[in-house]
């Protein structure tokens, strides 16, 4: 997968960072946590089978809070 070379920074450290646009898909259930998924935009469906990541819907935080 390559970087999004355009929305990298400026600064040193940004120098080596690769920016990556993520999705997120929530499937929600009735009787379990809900689930979320986290996969690069940029992936074609067979590429999207092995670039994933889930948890359970309340891992996540979002971003703005962490800054």
């Amino acid at each position: 997968m390559a970087c999004n070379e355009d929305r990298a920074g400026t600064g040193a450290e940004d120098a080596n960072r690769c920016f990556i646009d993520l999705q997120l898909t929530v499937v929600r259930y009735p009787d379990k946590p809900d689930r979320a998924t986290m996969f690069p935009t940029s992936t074609d469906d067979i590429d999207r089978m092995s670039t994933w990541l889930s948890a359970d819907r309340s891992a996540f935080e979002p971003l703005d809070s962490m800054r």
